[in-house]
């Protein structure tokens, strides 16, 4: 289920860093690993959605109302968990199945299922891990003066995973946030039905959550920028074009040669750029000598960050060897 490829795209942008040296910037994907680790073995997993049926409210209007954005706020936090699981290294280009389930109590500290309702659910959707989204409330409000709206939202979800094979709980969290937008129009623009731009921020509330929750249980493909030094040398120039074509090993041989120049800071500049190239092919250890290296031999901010980047990228990517998402290739 895991897909293979650390480099996916890369471009550059060309910035004047002085009058003979620019830099260049290449993108590509690395694993973020996650806050909570889920079994690396599992097949699917079910997302769960116990419908709030109880809200207090001062009339039946907005009782209503109520329990219509709190059902509004988890529908798209379930839009959020499915979007932002499309974007992590289990994606296998199949839907996560979604169950919605009618509770009479999901007050924060009712216990919603026992261990045979979650073995039943994940039998019939054919899944080994269960998510449950046990409650959502969303406090909401908004303020209107002067062609000038203010939209406060305070979403509060726990959701849970739970383990039927195991038997165990693997992770509870309890999202609890506030969120603040601004809007205003023009005096000639007719403002916006208040009730209507209070459900999409609301919406919008929710899907950040699931998107945000995501990123805890799931490690997920993040897209970074590194740059890297181009100067008036042919060989800095050819390296250019063959990271722009995707070609690393190519570029890593034309760096080579500036490595141990007698200028140093053109050597400095070359070793930086041997460890970019090596963090592109996941040579992380090779690339953190080259980085450590061009900054002993010019110190910078930039090689200084770059360092303490690759060493946090080495330290994560023993973490999802470890939990056995990724081989130690």
């Amino acid at each position: 289920m895991i897909k293979k490829s650390f480099v996916i795209a890369s471009f550059a942008i060309v910035f004047v860093f002085g009058s003979c040296v620019s830099l260049s910037k290449t993108s590509f994907n690395i694993i973020e690993p996650s806050k909570v680790f889920i079994p690396h073995n599992f097949k699917n997993i079910v997302v769960v959605n116990a419908v709030n049926s109880k809200r207090t409210g001062s009339s039946e209007k907005e009782l209503e109302q109520l329990l219509y954005l709190d059902s509004l706020a988890a529908e798209n936090l379930v839009q959020g968990i499915m979007e932002g699981y499309n974007n992590s290294i289990f994606y296998n280009d199949t839907l996560l199945p979604y169950v919605r389930i009618i509770k009479s109590d999901t007050s924060y500290n009712a216990s919603l299922y026992t261990w045979k309702e979650i073995e039943a659910i994940c039998k019939k959707t054919n899944a080994d891990l269960f998510l449950a989204i046990e409650y959502y409330r969303t406090e909401a409000k908004i303020d209107f003066k002067d062609y000038y709206f203010n939209v406060v939202v305070h979403p509060k979800v726990l959701l849970k995973i739970y383990d039927p094979v195991e038997y165990k709980l693997i992770d509870s969290y309890l999202y609890n946030d506030t969120l603040v937008w601004d809007y205003s129009f023009d005096e000639a623009d007719n403002p916006p039905e208040q009730y209507k731009l209070l459900q999409e921020m609301v919406k919008s509330a929710g899907y950040w959550a699931g998107s945000e929750y995501v990123e805890r249980i799931f490690p997920y493909w993040k897209n970074v920028n590194r740059f890297y030094y181009v100067n008036e040398h042919s060989e800095f120039k050819k390296a250019d074009y063959y990271i722009k074509s995707n070609e690393i090993e190519l570029a890593a041989k034309e760096w080579l040669k500036f490595t141990s120049s007698n200028d140093k800071t053109i050597a400095a500049h070359a070793c930086f750029n041997m460890a970019v190239a090596f963090e592109m092919l996941d040579h992380l250890d090779k690339a953190l000598v080259w980085a450590e290296k061009s900054n002993k031999l010019q110190e910078s901010s930039l090689s200084k960050k770059y360092v303490s980047a690759l060493k946090k990228r080495i330290t994560d990517k023993e973490k999802l060897v470890k939990a056995k998402f990724i081989s130690n290739e």
